[in-house]
């Protein structure tokens, strides 16, 4: 156990080492200055076809991304945080880059009717409600479930890149990576700014610990810079909101980190600590 959680955490510093070393060469940057624009890569057909965990793995993560951004949505009506709708519209791009890869190997994609709170998969379908219920007690309660929604993500991208032989999967969950880890930075700044502590539930207090304290990342395909752009509005916001409230007022982020398609308006309790390891239903 105590060899693994190593492993661990020495994957989550070398991914963030990585992350900031190809910055700094200048991998992951637009030509032009245009890095707020949205990559693309050719659909190329696959060297060799996925194995059915690793479908499994695709086809999951494409909805688990999909929780994230109707939380966010929701808890940003609820409570007019903008962090939340910044990072909302991150998850909207984690999704498409989610649903290129599921093209790309021929498979079914689960978001079917892509509206807020609608999941094929009961147990996420349980995991938002439960998890709105909570966000919706109060401003502080929302970001804790920000950053709980930001580590089971880390947790599960960690644990399908560990299945995944393939490069572009890898690759592709490896700028996600990227991003929930700026997100949870922020999460963690918000809740720390308004004078309380997060307990982390998936990934333990030593991996958390080596991502929350560790400076935004940027870069990576598809990402240009964008998940940490919303890092640095939220701390802001924070800033701001302080400076209104008090200790334990909330601040918004005043940036935008816009969405490269437009973002479904809302349509049609628990901090998700039971889920374990049958996360998937079904599988």
């Amino acid at each position: 156990m105590k060899t693994n959680k190593t492993q661990a955490i020495a994957l989550v510093i070398g991914l963030v080492i990585i992350g900031n070393t190809l910055e700094a060469q200048g991998w992951g940057k637009q030509r032009g200055g245009n890095r707020g624009a949205r990559q693309t890569h050719p659909m190329t057909a696959p060297s060799a076809a996925l194995t059915m965990k690793e479908s499994e793995d695709l086809v999951y993560m494409r909805e688990e991304e999909k929780l994230a951004r109707d939380v966010y949505l929701t808890l940003q009506d609820r409570w007019n945080i903008q962090a939340f709708g910044n990072i909302a519209s991150s998850e909207q791009r984690h999704m498409e880059s989610l649903k290129g890869l599921l093209d790309r190997y021929g498979l079914v994609d689960p978001v079917t009717k892509d509206e807020v709170g609608v999941f094929q998969n009961v147990e996420l379908a349980t995991l938002y409600k439960e998890i709105v219920a909570k966000g919706g007690t109060s401003a502080l309660d929302a970001c804790k479930m920000g950053a709980l929604i930001e580590e089971l993500d880390i947790r599960d991208l960690m644990d399908a890149m560990d299945r995944t032989t393939h490069e572009d999967v890898a690759a592709v969950y490896g700028n996600l990576m990227r991003g929930s880890r700026n997100h949870l930075r922020a999460f963690h700044n918000l809740i720390l700014r308004a004078g309380d502590v997060y307990e982390p539930q998936f990934i333990g207090q030593e991996v958390y610990d080596a991502i929350v304290f560790t400076p935004a990342e940027r870069g990576g395909q598809g990402k240009t810079g964008t998940d940490a752009a919303c890092a640095g509005e939220c701390e802001r916001g924070v800033q701001q909101g302080r400076g209104q409230g008090g200790r334990n007022q909330i601040g918004g982020c005043n940036g935008g980190c816009e969405s490269s398609q437009a973002i479904p308006q809302r349509g049609g309790k628990g901090n998700g600590q039971e889920r374990g390891q049958n996360r998937r239903n079904g599988r």
